[in-house]
């Protein structure tokens, strides 16, 4: 028999899975909650399979300590899958904290990323010796586990995604350049923070389910974080909506010592295209524009939003030696190239107008998206008179 159960006592089977069934219970439920919401977003898809990956590692570090405590036996050949699998699944699970980090910042390219593909490559490394001389390193004849160094390189190389999760948060956090993303910043921080700090608990203290309980405080609270996030996102387009909108416009109104503009987009003849076309081009003509002002607004302390329809707006903190007349063409140029990236039959075009918050006499939001209204329809209609 490649496996055997021993059981001393009752209470020691007690010691090692009320904490994690009790985890299981909650990530099972917060699974469900997540699989329920058939939200397309990106986060709502990263955080099931982050929950996913907690509920098989926290069934497997229950299966890992029994073993460990000589209540459960396996051959080495068992052991040596397990094992491997046990710390890839942690390490899965870490690589898509980052991802949730990529996708929730907008980062893509920089030196993390390169940090990220070495942990992989690292990881990968470690794998296959494993595999190979699974009785050297760990696993004794007699049945009894010696983690050494390898092993603690295991954790290292596990956890290192997560710290540039929180590495790449607080970069964000603290650089004025992403100011209006400071609201995104903070759970992933606090996230990030718990998977660590309970990460290296679990190290010390490694025959007691420390990290299941730290993972699923980070994961309670991600998920409160995101429900609060999807009310305040559109879903076509993964921008901030009306409703977030109003709120960062009453912010930054109070704010007297940022120079704010609040400038409006509206895509030209789309319902020409809609028409034409039918509404899923016209979606995709709504989500190419509001990726292209994403990247435009990316580090340049500027926001967008989509207010209804084919109407975007974005708020932009102007720093002092910025131009914004620079930023919005900016806007108009990106689309332009989009256009020619997309090989569409149609092209996405664009008006504008501004506000500048320190120029407006009436406080009252509604007139400050009026003006602005009407100054992008006056280059509407400047735009189609030249056409003629």
């Amino acid at each position: 028999m490649p496996v055997q159960v021993t059981v001393d006592e009752f209470g020691l089977w007690w010691i090692f899975l009320d904490i994690p069934v009790f985890c299981i219970i909650i990530l099972v439920f917060f699974y469900w909650r997540f699989f329920q919401n058939k939200s397309a977003l990106p986060y709502y898809m990263i955080m099931r399979f982050i929950i996913l990956g907690m509920i098989v590692f926290t069934v497997m570090d229950t299966i890992f300590d029994l073993i460990s405590c000589k209540m459960l036996t396996v051959t080495m050949e068992y052991f040596s899958v397990f094992y491997i699998t046990y710390n890839l699944v942690v390490f899965g699970t870490s690589l898509l904290w980052f991802r949730l980090a990529q996708k929730t910042l907008g980062y893509h390219k920089g030196p993390l990323v390169v940090a990220v593909w070495i942990s992989i490559v690292a990881c990968a490394i470690l794998a296959v010796t494993y595999f190979f001389n699974m009785k050297e390193f760990c696993y004794q004849e007699n049945g009894s586990i010696v983690l050494g160094p390898l092993d603690a390189l295991w954790y290292i190389f596990e956890y290192l995604p997560v710290l540039w999760t929180f590495v790449l948060a607080q970069m964000y956090f603290l650089d004025k350049r992403f100011m209006l993303l400071r609201e995104k910043c903070f759970p992933l921080l606090v996230s990030a923070y718990l998977f660590l700090i309970f990460g290296f608990l679990q190290y010390v203290v490694d025959q007691y389910p420390v990290f299941e309980v730290g993972v699923t405080l980070a994961i309670v609270y991600l998920y409160q974080s995101l429900s609060n996030t999807l009310i305040s996102v559109d879903e076509l387009t993964d921008l901030k909506n009306r409703r977030q909108l109003f709120k960062d416009m009453n912010e930054k109104m109070l704010d007297k010592s940022a120079d704010t503009y609040l400038i409006i987009y509206d895509v030209n003849k789309f319902k020409d295209i809609n028409d034409t076309y039918g509404h899923t081009e016209g979606d995709q003509a709504l989500i190419a524009t509001a990726s292209t002002m994403k990247e435009i607004c990316q580090g340049r302390n500027a926001q967008a939003y989509r207010y209804g329809g084919d109407e975007f707006f974005i708020l932009k903190v102007v720093e002092p030696n910025e131009n914004i007349d620079v930023f919005c063409n900016d806007v108009m140029e990106a689309m332009r190239y989009k256009n020619l990236s997309l090989h569409k039959p149609y092209a996405v075009e664009l008006s504008y107008g501004m506000v500048r918050f320190r120029d407006c006499i009436s406080p009252y939001l509604s007139d400050i998206i009026k003006l602005a209204d009407q100054k992008m329809y006056a280059m509407k209609v400047i735009s189609h008179a030249t056409r003629r």
